[in-house]
């Protein structure tokens, strides 16, 4: 009896039980966090400052490249377009002075469209930037095709029955066409024997015929005096 009371008296009670087994569970969760923990939040401040740095410095540098770069190129690259302006527009490149007399003038003109225009054209090609609007006339006989020889497009339109026995005599151009291109159009038909008595812009010069060059007959200008080559020389748009 004595031996069996002294075993009850050794075994440890229930709540002294619970409390070391509590202890013990939170001494193993701490060995278990100093020896596998992850520590996110170090990480995550490191890997977010990193990326920030990264995003802005290359925008920086990006932007005041881009600004100094076009400041310090800005007039060259102007300078060079003007210049490739000069190169292919005949109305820039052909430069006559005013001491010619006037036959020097036109020749001057014409050497002048052949080394910078039609030179550039490809073999059998025809310029695309303008366009000869022409109604044949049959006293014209083949004077306006003399065109086709200096890389004019000729758009050949029907002309009314009515006036086919006129002779062509008028020139009519539209807003984009260059003075170079219409006193070279018009010196080559007086050369080729049209009497143009009349030059001036078209009905619809500021839209669908912009780019066009007409050559017809105008019956109302058939008694007036033909344009002269001087007077086509000073002729202005």
């Amino acid at each position: 009896m004595e031996t069996l009371l002294g075993m009850k008296s050794k075994v440890p009670k229930k709540p002294v039980l619970y409390i070391l087994l509590t202890i013990g569970f939170f001494v193993i969760l701490i060995v278990f966090d100093k020896l596998f923990g992850f520590h996110y939040e170090p990480v995550e401040y490191e890997t977010s400052h990193d990326a920030e740095h990264i995003e802005e410095v290359p925008a920086y540098n990006a932007d005041s490249t881009e600004q100094q770069s076009f400041t310090s190129h800005a007039e060259p690259i102007d300078s060079v377009a003007e210049e490739s302006e000069i190169v292919t527009n005949p109305e820039h490149t052909i430069i006559t002075p005013e001491n010619l007399s006037t036959s020097d003038y036109f020749e001057n003109l014409i050497n002048n469209y052949k080394t910078n225009v039609l030179s550039k054209l490809e073999k059998n090609k025809s310029r695309t930037d303008i366009v000869i609007r022409y109604y044949h006339h049959q006293p014209d006989g083949n004077s306006a095709y003399v065109l086709d020889e200096l890389g004019y497009y000729i758009h050949e339109r029907e002309v009314d029955s009515v006036y086919r026995d006129f002779q062509s005599n008028a020139i009519f151009y539209g807003d984009s066409v260059s003075l170079n291109d219409l006193q070279i159009v018009s010196y080559t038909l007086i050369n080729q024997g049209l009497p143009i008595k009349i030059i001036k812009p078209s009905r619809f010069h500021d839209s669908w015929k912009a780019h066009s060059i007409e050559i017809g007959a105008d019956t109302t200008s058939t008694d007036k005096t033909s344009i002269t080559l001087e007077q086509l020389r000073r002729i202005s748009l």
